[in-house]
């Protein structure tokens, strides 16, 4: 918490994992807390490290959020932390390429900066922005429950009992098995298929909140990718999901994690 943001309004995010070994020591045991405690420095670095891996600008990058866990074996301690962008993007009601950073389909805008799964991820984040009251900031504790979606044929389209590379399912997917990836394929128009899965992405995340014993909202990271499976050229998005507990502080002054 003393270097956390929590729950700003973000742009982009960035999620990093660090595994940090612990010494093994005979006949001995330590509560989470002790961890903490004792390894605070080397938690705090690989924080910081994590930190400036993200590529945002200083001005605008802020953590956002740190989960410890152990591990299976109970001799590392896994450190993710959550690195958000907070510069307000200012797109027109463009028409963007399904992901990697491939910019508008007409090819002239932020080519290597946005794409669609971006746009949506940030439509999605505003939807469920709440501001804090005057003073006061959001923290999360866990643990935090990370849902992710990577295979969308889990989730058809009810409403589209053919699949044709076209509002197939609630979320994006495209494959060269059920036809040929044009340009269109690969384009979501503003005012039809962005549209289309920006609303499901939000009802999707509605339901994750509605069943997760009183979380709320975190963060959203959406990527879109492709790959090749026996020949078949697969273009989909995968959807990352944090939601926690949340709580209040008031009238706090936050560190920054990168002058320590």
């Amino acid at each position: 918490m003393t270097y956390c943001y929590s729950y700003l309004d973000l742009s982009d995010s960035r999620v990093y994992d660090t595994t940090l070994v612990l010494p093994p020591v005979s006949e001995d045991s330590m509560l989470m807390s002790d961890i903490s405690n004792k390894y605070y420095n080397e938690i705090v670095y690989a924080v910081q490290a994590q930190y400036f891996k993200a590529p945002f600008a200083d001005s605008v990058k802020k953590l956002m959020a740190v989960d410890l866990e152990k591990t299976t074996g109970g001799d590392s301690l896994h450190i993710k932390s959550l690195v958000g962008n907070t510069m307000a993007p200012a797109h027109p009601a463009y028409d963007w390429k399904y992901g990697e950073y491939l910019g508008t389909c007409d090819g002239q805008h932020d080519v290597g900066t946005w794409d669609a799964a971006h746009e949506i991820a940030d439509n999605t984040r505003n939807h469920f922005y709440e501001a804090p009251p005057a003073n006061c900031r959001w923290y999360f504790y866990g643990p935090i429950q990370t849902i992710i979606v990577d295979d969308p044929t889990s989730y058809p389209n009810p409403n589209d009992p053919l699949p044709a590379n076209y509002k197939d399912y609630l979320v994006y997917y495209a494959s060269s098995a059920l036809g040929t990836i044009t340009a269109d394929v690969l384009c979501l128009e503003h005012y039809d298929e962005l549209a289309f899965y920006k609303n499901n992405y939000i009802n999707l995340t509605q339901d994750w909140i509605n069943s997760s014993n009183g979380r709320k909202f975190k963060d959203c990271d959406y990527t879109g990718t492709q790959k090749n499976i026996e020949n078949n050229q697969i273009y989909k998005h995968k959807l990352i999901t944090f939601l926690g507990y949340r709580g209040i502080v008031c009238d706090i002054s936050i560190e920054d994690i990168s002058a320590y």
